[in-house]
């Protein structure tokens, strides 16, 4: 889809900016086997886990989530990472804290497999889910400026002023909400869609996305259909950063 295409559908829809949080600030989401630097979850029983299944599917149920210290990464006195981990050899495993209206058992969820590749500026991903209709479509589009820096025989490739966006519906009823907006460029990869699904089994896709610019890094958005503001699709609830340990 052309760059003009996309401006001429955002100048004649609602611009929305997710801006909606959870002001009591006690939504927390990680993932096992990656590390934080930073303390930014609360280890303990009271979590839930998208557990994926062998159907390709994934199933919601309750563990508990340990966040320990790893010394063979320590760079300073008594400064090193703690490594998300749960019961069993489970890694990958979405996990979060603080809403209390899960219900255990599967989930209908988006196939991620075609929604692999990041998401690049000009680019857009229909997510098909089986409860879909041409209303209730949902769309992810992506805008930004492609650059390339060149030094030497060596090139780094960037996108500046990136937008992700997320659209409902087509035509006169299309509803658009911007969901992440960055003057500053990213590295290596664009951001990725990690996950979508019905979370909170409201009948509405929930998202969560991979906002890092870096193969290395892991930067969690977990956006809620329940959580949104009138006029919007979905509200942001929790971020974390996250790091392989590279």
């Amino acid at each position: 889809m052309s760059q003009r295409f996309f401006r001429s559908i955002i100048a004649a829809t609602s611009l929305l900016v997710a801006a909606s949080t959870y002001t009591e600030n006690t939504i927390q989401i990680a993932v096992t086997g990656l590390y934080e630097w930073e303390s930014q979850i609360t280890p303990g029983v009271d979590w839930w886990g998208i557990f994926p299944d062998e159907k390709d599917g994934y199933t919601l149920r309750p563990t508990r989530v340990s966040a320990v210290l790893d010394p063979s990464m320590v760079i300073e006195p008594e400064k090193a990472p703690r490594q998300i981990s749960v019961p069993g050899k489970h890694g990958g495993v979405i996990v979060i804290r603080g809403l209390t209206s899960f219900t255990p058992g599967p989930l209908k969820s988006v196939k991620l497999a075609q929604y692999r590749a990041p998401l690049v500026p000009g680019e857009h991903y229909d997510l098909h889910w089986g409860l879909e209709t041409s209303k209730t479509q949902l769309r992810l589009l992506a805008a930004g400026r492609p650059v390339v820096q060149r030094s030497g025989k060596h090139s780094l490739r960037r996108i500046d002023d990136y937008e992700l966006w997320l659209q409902r519906g087509s035509g006169e009823g299309v509803t658009m909400q911007m969901l992440v907006k960055e003057s500053e460029a990213f590295g290596d990869e664009s951001p990725r869609l990690h996950w979508a699904g019905d979370l909170d089994r409201d009948g509405q896709l929930d998202l969560i996305y991979n906002l890092s610019g870096h193969y290395t890094q892991t930067r969690l958005a977990l956006y809620l259909s329940s959580a949104a503001k009138p006029g919007e699709l979905v509200g942001l609830v929790a971020t974390w950063n996250g790091t392989c340990g590279c």
